[in-house]
């Protein structure tokens, strides 16, 4: 249904009944469509309640993720960043948190996660941040860990691993 012709109906005063018989539709359908749009009618009895209600408080339903009524856009974004850095920080972890070659530790941005056996490495493996902790630790196992520089260094050729 069109969002005019619902305003329209509504400013002059149609309760649900009156506008689902005026298109022709069903009081079902006029009801989606008022609740997608975000439309009340003047007669609706009692406070509406929304379908729409995030944690934070966040009730417009434009602000809402896909059809997701219980996280707004912000939420989930925010839940996606904090468990990729949950599943990035276990991986570090899990192989020393130092480059092997090197030793630096200092910024765990600056280390990259290297496959000793490229053609068994997993090719969705930059969505590890999705993955489950076994599928990560089943990936990891032909894994070690370099610092930027020695994995630069490594694939030109100039260092070797020594494993």
């Amino acid at each position: 249904m069109e969002k005019e012709i619902l305003i329209k109906l509504i400013e002059q005063n149609f309760t649900q009944r009156e506008i689902a018989k005026e298109t022709g539709k069903s009081t079902t359908t006029v009801v989606y469509w008022l609740d997608k749009y975000c439309l009340y009618t003047n007669n609706t009895k009692g406070p509406r309640i929304t379908k729409h209600k995030c944690t934070c408080g966040e009730t417009d339903p434009s602000k809402f993720y896909g059809n997701d009524k219980k996280k707004c856009s912000a939420c989930h974004s925010k839940r996606v960043a904090d468990a990729s850095r949950e599943k990035r920080t276990y991986a570090l972890e899990k192989l020393g948190n130092k480059c092997i070659l090197c030793g630096f530790d200092k910024y765990k941005c600056s280390l990259d996660i290297h496959h000793l056996d490229p053609s068994i490495k997993d090719e969705y493996f930059r969505g590890m941040r999705g993955w489950s902790i076994e599928r990560i630790d089943k990936e990891l196992e032909s894994c070690t860990l370099l610092c930027k520089n020695c994995h630069s260094a490594y694939h030109a050729g100039l260092l070797e691993l020594g494993l």
